[in-house]
């Protein structure tokens, strides 16, 4: 895989960036998307601002993103937000592996670990779900 401890991947491509994307304020997603050009990684990248504005909709929904092979082309994952006191996305988490190992039915059953873990996580910084921004 192409993480590095310490390193940086593009955040429209990547489960924990598009985690962070997706519940940032209309506003704030808005002046991203104005800012940053959707470079193309793979075949599966998506690379147009309307259609990552729908896919931020899909996220927020269900409450955690999908990498689905976007940045490397031989990896999978699944990121969740991690949220303040304020209900202000402020990190997120994720978990990853070789897309030969994820497969559609092990990404399901990985889904609500990694949203329970993003929300202990949550909670601990002073995160109550019902004080979740509306944007």
């Amino acid at each position: 895989m192409k993480s590095k401890i310490g390193g940086r991947n593009p955040a429209h491509c990547t489960g924990v960036g598009k985690a962070i994307l997706a519940f940032l304020s209309r506003q704030e997603l808005d002046a991203y998307l104005a800012r940053y050009k959707l470079a193309k990684y793979t075949p599966r990248t998506i690379t147009d601002k309307s259609a990552f504005k729908n896919e931020a909709e899909r996220i927020r929904k269900n409450g955690y993103a999908v990498d689905n092979s976007e940045h490397d082309p031989e990896a999978r994952c699944i990121g969740c937000p991690i949220f303040d006191h304020r209900g202000k996305v402020v990190a997120s988490i994720s978990i990853a592996g070789p897309h030969f190992r994820m497969t559609e039915e092990r990404m399901k059953s990985f889904v609500p670990m990694v949203k329970s873990a993003s929300l202990e996580i949550s909670r601990k910084l002073g995160f109550d779900p019902g004080n979740l921004e509306k944007n």
